[in-house]
């Protein structure tokens, strides 16, 4: 890393190597934020849009 051939890894926090750090975690953690985000956004949009009524 010393190199200075990948900067942006040299940028980042010591911690971020740490083997107490769960990558999986972390990243796992993203997707479910991200999905949340997601099916509440579809379920605001659902709820706006109102259902017709039945003639």
């Amino acid at each position: 890393m010393e190199s200075g051939r990948y900067p942006v890894l040299m940028s980042l926090s010591e911690d971020t190597w740490s083997p107490e750090f769960d990558h999986f975690e972390f990243g796992l953690q993203r997707i479910l934020d991200g999905l949340e985000v997601f099916v509440d956004a579809r379920r605001a949009a659902a709820g706006s849009a109102a259902p017709e009524e039945p003639s």
